[in-house]
């Protein structure tokens, strides 16, 4: 269940919405990122951690879909080792 999260995620994120999930993300891609012009750590050391309420549409997402791969493979392998064993 949670590789189909995943990929409705992804599907989300490529663009492709479903009726009613289209008020969710309404003013979704509004909004231009900040860029940051280096890449140190120590440039993201003040910033305020954000909740994921406090996210962008695409950035929520992004999470949701990260969470759902992190959890969902290793759950599918162990259910394929043990189903080989």
């Amino acid at each position: 269940m949670l590789l189909i999260w995943a990929w409705v995620d992804y599907l989300r994120l490529d663009g492709v919405t479903i009726h009613h999930l289209l008020e969710e993300f309404k003013g979704m891609g509004k909004r231009q990122k900040k860029i940051h012009s280096t890449r140190s750590i120590i440039d993201y050391a003040d910033e305020k951690i954000v909740s994921f309420e406090e996210l962008e549409p695409e950035e929520r997402t992004y999470c949701s879909l990260l969470s759902n791969l992190v959890l969902g493979l290793p759950l599918v392998a162990a259910a394929l080792i043990a189903s080989a064993l």
